[in-house]
């Protein structure tokens, strides 16, 4: 398993800072996730750079905030609760893999909407990644894993 220091970028980073910074990031992101065979089209809803400050170190820190729609076919039947978790815990590690060169870590979540269906095993479905600020990290510090989902389960990146 891969694993990185985590902490949050800070101003003095490199990278971009700033929305064309978290824009960016999303195009890649969405370049990797069209590569898989069961993503038909992906587009970016938000990508947006929030800026806090880290009192412990004085400085500022910068997040992305990213959703992402996308269809996806979905071969299993997802009618039940437990294969739609599955399957949503599955987009959440390609998410994972695809954020991995990018994020030191982040929270991502995914949403199913089993309810209307576009087409015969096509699905619409939400994705959410946030970068971890300071706080986050403080409070999940005796966790080992740098990517996670909602309910805090790892999400492990091979």
């Amino acid at each position: 398993m891969k694993t990185f220091p985590a902490k949050p970028r800070e101003a003095s980073d490199n990278a971009m800072n700033d929305d064309r910074g978290a824009r960016s990031r999303a195009k890649q992101i969405k370049y990797r996730l069209l590569a898989h065979p069961n993503i038909e089209e992906v587009n970016i809803m938000r990508a947006q750079n929030q800026v806090g400050f880290n009192y412990a170190k004085d400085v500022f820190e910068h997040v992305d905030e990213l959703m992402f729609s996308l269809d996806l076919r979905i071969e299993t039947d997802i009618s039940d609760r437990e294969n739609l978790d599955l399957e949503e815990k599955l987009i959440n590690q390609k998410m994972a893999k695809s954020v991995s060169t990018l994020y030191q870590n982040a929270q991502i979540h995914s949403l199913i909407d089993r309810q209307y269906p576009e087409g015969d095993g096509l699905y619409h479905v939400q994705v959410w990644v946030q970068e971890c600020n300071s706080v986050q990290l403080a409070i999940r510090k005796d966790h080992e894993h740098n990517f996670y989902d909602l309910q805090g389960q790892e999400l492990v990146v091979a």
